[in-house]
């Protein structure tokens, strides 16, 4: 029996949780997003979905041209999701006013396979941080045998198909990051000030970078 490689992928994953949502600026993130894939990876994605009432059919995406227009032409105040990838290679996932049991949050993920790009943590956080004010957030690998927006593993089918079973489970932290809960320390992190003091008692051995109110907070480098 022969088994397909699995191939690794970096997933950075950018939370914007309650009031501070307030300050997401849709048009100017979606801009910095794709200005970000430009600066920091060389290319953009090549295929779009708009959740939301775009005229786009269930199942079906379009080009980056279709995309900005129908944003432009609809403004960007009907869509709840964002999502825009090359298939093997790169993507992104923008998840507005989420809910999660009474808790309201945002989620901006940006993947790409790690063997094909080197982009900067720290450059795109500070890019989308003027656009999307972060809570919490994170760089972690995985490979593509999970999907990059639950984490939960990709079933295949004898005849081809695939299945996800969806579990919140990976974000029970946000319903207490105000005292300071978050999902891990991670090779690299944007933490706020109450979840630094929680992150250095489970690691002394971190290193700390101001950032706006937050701080990067670094493990293992």
């Amino acid at each position: 029996m022969f088994f397909k490689k699995k191939n690794k992928i970096t997933v950075i994953k950018l939370y914007s949780i309650e009031h501070d949502q307030v300050g997401i600026l849709r048009p100017e993130l979606t801009k910095t997003i794709l200005k970000g894939f430009e600066l920091q990876f060389g290319e953009i994605p090549k295929n779009y979905v708009i959740h939301g009432p775009y005229g786009i059919r269930k199942g079906a995406s379009i080009g980056v041209e279709a995309f900005k227009n129908k944003l432009n032409n609809k403004d960007h105040g009907k869509y709840y999701s964002l999502s825009g990838e090359t298939e093997g290679k790169l993507g992104f996932n923008i998840s507005l006013d989420a809910t999660l049991e009474k808790q309201k949050y945002s989620e901006l993920i940006i993947w790409w396979y790690t063997d094909n790009y080197s982009p900067s943590f720290e450059e795109l956080v500070k890019m989308v941080l003027p656009y999307y004010p972060i809570s919490s957030g994170f760089e972690m690998q995985t490979d593509d045998s999970f999907d990059t927006f639950s984490e939960s593993k990709i079933k295949k089918g004898i005849l081809g198909g695939i299945s996800i079973n969806i579990s919140y489970d990976h974000l029970t932290w946000i319903e207490t990051y105000e005292a300071g809960s978050f999902r891990d320390v991670f090779e690299k992190n944007i933490l706020s000030e109450s979840q630094l003091k929680e992150a250095r008692m489970l690691n002394k051995n971190i290193h700390t970078k101001r950032v706006g109110k937050n701080y990067f907070v670094y493990s293992g480098v």
